[in-house]
């Protein structure tokens, strides 16, 4: 403990001593250096079986211990729990099942619409929900639209959700999503080089209808509620520069591909993870939710 006393002093610079104090508690745990240590120490006659025992006794206890105080101890920052902003323009019965089975703890979700109708139907079920006059951009401003980290343009009109995206990346959206009845080349080519997301209904249906004829396997994945399919940045450090087999969940999550800047690899226990990684993987969702979590956490 002492000699970990001067990690948690450096903690304490860049945390709250509440949770510097945890994470002094949670570097004492060790036990991997004490068992090589006290096997030459042995050998070289310098302490007796008795002592050996009792110092492996300790790091027993004090890998029992440290981390129940860890975690009895560490607290969440407001930081930690920052959500991502996704704001939806345009309500319909597929905005509202995406604003349903968005993660409330990774989105904070406003949905906006123009239409009266609309807004009675579903003002009980929507908690953030507003009514515009009116869909121009600048009434779409002022009601803090583009203030979003993930603009979606889901209003039924196509040249109104060019116009609303382009204006929201213009604005500094990070990702921006439109959707288009009428699909044509030459406005995906230019979507694309602008930095917009273009996503069709009609192409959707098409897309699960196919998936469920070619690979029912991958569509029960899709569709599962007991189990989820994730897409996470590998953001943790403690989780990086090291292999697939060393991560003490892996066997409770499949790893399906790994995406590294350009290019997709096929992952193996022996992948080395670095950095940015991007993982699709599947699980159980409660333990997905919690490995999310995890990975994506600096």
């Amino acid at each position: 403990f002492l000699a970990k006393l001067p990690v948690t002093l450096t903690y304490m610079r860049a945390f709250n001593k509440r949770n510097a104090f945890a994470g002094g508690f949670l570097t004492a745990t060790t036990i991997t250096i004490v068992l090589p240590t006290l096997q030459v120490a042995r050998k070289l006659n310098a302490i007796t079986a008795t002592q050996s025992s009792a110092f492996i006794l300790a790091a027993v206890i004090v890998c029992i211990a440290c981390p129940i105080v860890f975690n009895s101890t560490f607290a969440l920052t407001p930081e930690d729990k920052i959500k991502e902003k996704v704001v939806i323009f345009g309500l319909n019965a597929v905005t509202m099942t995406v604003y349903q089975d968005l993660h409330d703890s990774w989105y904070s979700v406003q949905v906006l619409t123009c239409r009266k109708e609309k807004y009675d139907t579903y003002k009980s079920k929507v908690k953030n929900l507003k009514l515009l006059p009116d869909r121009k951009l600048d009434t779409l401003e002022a009601a803090g639209a583009f203030d979003t980290d993930i603009f979606v343009g889901t209003f039924t009109d196509d040249q109104a959700n060019l116009e609303v995206g382009r204006a929201a990346k213009q604005a500094g959206v990070k990702r921006v999503i439109v959707s288009q009845g009428k699909v044509v080349a030459d406005t995906v080519d230019q979507l694309r080089e602008e930095g917009i997301e273009l996503f069709a209904f009609n192409n959707l249906h098409g897309a699960m209808l196919r998936a469920l004829i070619e690979s029912p396997a991958v569509y029960r994945i899709i569709t599962d509620t007991n189990n989820a399919l994730y897409d996470v940045v590998v953001r943790n450090s403690a989780y990086t520069g090291r292999q697939l087999m060393d991560w003490d969940f892996v066997d409770q999550i499949t790893v399906s591909r790994i995406r590294r800047g350009d290019k997709w690899i096929s992952p193996h226990g022996s992948t080395v993870i670095e950095p940015g990684d991007e993982l699709i993987y599947s699980g159980p969702w409660r333990e997905a939710d919690r490995i999310h979590q995890l990975l994506s956490r600096e």
